[in-house]
């Protein structure tokens, strides 16, 4: 209890210690400022306007090329991606056909198999 006691006041004295070190001292001097007034002309703030504007219109376009040739990068992929798709379909469906074919052949072979031991079956008990 005393340990966690002598840490806690610790930990408070060394905010306290930090608290004080960061707070500005009040002092008597005052602040000296410009009273100058700053003057500019019309002419330079209509030339960096002027600027301004032509950079914004720049940017703009640069803007405008990048999202129509990203436009045409994504329908490219897009429809190379389609036919890709398009053809992998194609060959599950090939793939498929062959498929059922092999198994109606076989179910073809297994019933006429069947069928034989069926008369053979017959044949035997009418003997």
């Amino acid at each position: 209890m005393k340990k966690s006691l002598a840490k806690t006041m610790t930990a408070i004295l060394a905010a306290a210690m930090v608290a004080a070190g960061v707070t500005a001292c009040g002092s008597d001097d005052t602040a000296e400022t410009s009273t100058a007034a700053v003057e500019t002309t019309a002419e330079e703030t209509t030339a960096a306007e002027t600027e301004a504007e032509e950079t914004s219109e720049e940017a703009a376009e640069e803007t405008e090329a990048a999202d129509a040739e990203s436009a045409e990068e994504t329908e490219a992929a897009d429809a190379e991606s389609a036919e890709e798709t398009e053809a992998a379909d194609a060959e599950s469906a090939e793939e498929t056909e062959a498929a059922d074919a092999e198994s109606a052949e076989e179910t073809e072979a297994a019933d006429a198999e069947s069928a034989e031991e069926t008369e053979a079956a017959e044949e035997t008990e009418a003997e």
